[in-house]
């Protein structure tokens, strides 16, 4: 009996401090994202240097508005997209389902790690990686 006591007590504990860090991470979460860095893993070969200036110029009019309630914008030189945003905490991956959009449509946004949040995404041509901060 004792045993079976300290046992959830001890799961109890562990719950607490998994809660506690996730809070803390999301109130890291919370405000607004610009790009600090855009990076190209990708053949340029076919791509005139005009073009991959625009494609990284591109990546850098995006920007993100975190809110505390789970709202979130993206912002881009096209408009401003609501949605609300969420924290796997396992891995610190945000993800975001857009206003208006089926629930299993949530877009990966990102991996929040060492006070960034980090887009790692493969294209046609190979990776691109943008690099967000918080402003």
């Amino acid at each position: 009996m004792k045993s079976r006591i300290s046992f959830i007590a001890g799961i109890a504990f562990m719950s607490m401090i998994l809660i506690s860090a996730c809070s803390d991470t999301k109130e890291k979460i919370v405000g607004v994202w610009v790009v600090e860095d855009v990076k190209l893993d990708t053949d340029t070969s076919n791509l005139s240097k005009e073009q991959v200036e625009n494609a990284i110029k591109m990546q850098k009019s995006y920007h993100y508005e975190i809110f505390e309630d789970q709202t979130m914008n993206i912002i881009s030189g096209t408009g401003t997209y609501p949605g609300k945003w969420s924290l796997q905490p396992d891995n610190n991956e945000i993800y975001v389902k857009l206003d208006g959009t089926d629930e299993k449509d949530s877009i990966k946004i990102g991996k929040f790690e060492n006070g960034r949040i980090i887009n790692r995404d493969k294209t046609q041509a190979g990776w691109v990686e943008v690099i967000y901060i918080k402003e």
